[in-house]
This record gives C-alpha cells, sequence and structure tokens, in this order.
C-alpha cells in the first residue's frame, strides 16, 4: 500500500481546499502520526482482471463528513481532481476517492 501525503498549495483558498499529494515512503503508522491528511492506495480487480485504484482519504483530526467534503484532491498519478466514490469509514478514515481521467485510460483499454 502506498502513502501519499496530502497539502494544502500557498495559493489555496475559497470553499474548496485543494489539495496536491506527493508519494512518501513512510509506513501507514507514521502517516497516522505525522500527516494532517494523507491518501493511501487501495487496489480492486474486477471479473475481467483488470486492476483499478482507488484512494482513501485519512485524517489526524476527527473529521464530520460534511468536513471531508471540503477538498479538492489531485490525483497522485496524473494530477487530475479525484471523485469521491464511497462514504467515510468513520472520523479520520473519510472518502473513498478515484480518477475519472485514470479510469477512464483503464476502461478505455478493454
Amino acid at each position: 500500500m502506498a502513502v501519499f501525503e496530502l497539502h494544502k498549495p500557498n495559493n489555496a483558498g475559497g470553499r474548496f481546499i485543494y489539495l496536491s499529494s506527493h508519494k512518501t515512503y513512510s509506513s501507514e503508522d507514521y502517516a497516522k502520526q505525522s500527516y494532517s491528511l494523507y491518501l493511501t492506495d487501495e487496489l480492486d480487480k474486477d471479473e475481467h482482471g483488470r486492476i483499478f485504484t482507488y484512494y482513501r482519504l485519512h485524517a489526524k483530526d476527527a473529521h464530520s463528513p460534511e468536513q471531508a467534503m471540503r477538498y479538492s484532491i489531485c490525483c497522485p498519478k496524473c494530477g487530475a481532481t479525484l471523485r469521491q466514490v464511497g462514504r467515510s469509514l468513520n472520523y479520520h478514515d473519510l472518502g473513498l476517492y478515484e480518477c475519472p481521467s485514470c479510469s477512464t485510460e483503464k476502461e478505455g483499454g478493454n
């Protein structure tokens, strides 16, 4: 499982908080203690053997569902904005996201 630290660019403001990511070589245990927000990747294989990558948003401080919805997160692979496809598991393990650009490329490769 890869861990991606999230950080807010200096010019981010307004209603939504835009977050960009970069891959770390940290363990998830280290990320829980050290990063305010981070992503982990979750891989899923469909019946045709294609592998899809999803990202789970994690927060060090507790977040309500409304707080978690304020984030617009850049895809770690291509930089496109991720879309939320799954709900929060609890106050720290937040929404599940996918990249519309990367998933379209994967689906187009049938």
